[in-house]
């Protein structure tokens, strides 16, 4: 009997040792979560605060009695190049799409960066925005061929939606679950100049 208890006495024993062993290794992953949120957090503030160091500054210009920013020379498309365009396009929507073709090359590269980004960013993809800099030049552009999108909403509904579904369409040649593979498999690392460069100025 004095055999079975002292047995008894030690499985007992080993219980307790594994219930604390168990709660220190909760609460160290408790603390374990908390830090990589803190982490997040951080992270996102210096993102932030990057962002806001690096993002271009355009001078301003006045037009019609009101201030827009000056279109960089780099991006200072002609008349005669903007209607070629306006015409191959038909619509507000497709020109703006090609203009941002033209603008963010970086995003048509083999990575097809571009399924990360839409005009304003977020969404329930949590999407990255585009350049204001160059996204504002877009604007520029599409509202002098076609003045009647310059309103906020119609400007939104007409433009905006097809540059969005021009970033997201996925190449003819492409099978239709590849692109959401390509996105879940490879996310685009975090960049502390999440903004595009736009080092003209």
């Amino acid at each position: 009997m004095s055999a079975l208890a002292a047995i008894g006495s030690a499985v007992t024993s080993i219980q307790k040792n594994l219930d604390t062993l168990n709660k220190k290794v909760d609460t160290g992953l408790r603390r374990l979560t908390e830090l990589e949120v803190m982490h997040k957090r951080l992270a996102s503030q210096q993102d932030q605060i990057l962002a806001r160091q690096h993002r271009p500054t355009i001078p301003a210009a006045v037009v019609d009695d009101q201030q827009v920013p000056a279109i960089p020379d780099l991006y200072n498309l002609p008349n005669e190049e903007l209607t070629r365009i306006k015409i191959s396009a038909k619509s507000a929507g497709n020109f703006a799409a090609a203009l941002t073709k033209r603008f963010f090359p970086e995003l048509y590269g083999m990575d097809n960066l571009r399924y990360f980004y839409n005009w304003n960013g977020g969404g329930k993809h949590g999407k990255r925005e585009l350049d204001p800099a160059r996204r504002e030049i877009i604007r520029q552009f599409t509202v002098r061929m076609y003045p009647e999108v310059r309103q906020e909403d119609i400007f939104r509904t007409n433009v905006i939606n097809a540059v969005n579904e021009m970033l997201r369409r996925q190449p003819k040649k492409q099978r239709p679950a590849l692109a959401a593979v390509q996105i879940e498999n490879n996310p685009p690392a975090d960049d502390p100049h999440q903004e595009l460069e736009f080092d003209v100025l």
